[in-house]
């Protein structure tokens, strides 16, 4: 699975309160993933972040195997 085809894969699907602050709950549906869940600010930048480093731990996982 490439990087863009591994983004297109991870949806925001709510929110949830973490201590005074409100997050956005993103889970991933790729083949490897069974559902990751990520929390990140509510931002665009930070989304992309999150993304990019949950994509990053999958790919090193696979290598390791």
């Amino acid at each position: 699975m490439t990087r863009e085809e591994h983004l297109r894969v991870i949806y925001v699907t709510g929110t949830r309160v973490v201590g005074k602050h409100s997050v956005l709950v993103m889970l991933c549906a790729g083949p490897d993933c069974g559902g990751a869940q990520m929390l990140t600010r509510p931002n665009a930048a930070d989304v992309l972040t999150e993304a990019n480093a949950h994509i990053d731990r999958m790919a090193a996982l696979s290598a390791e195997h």
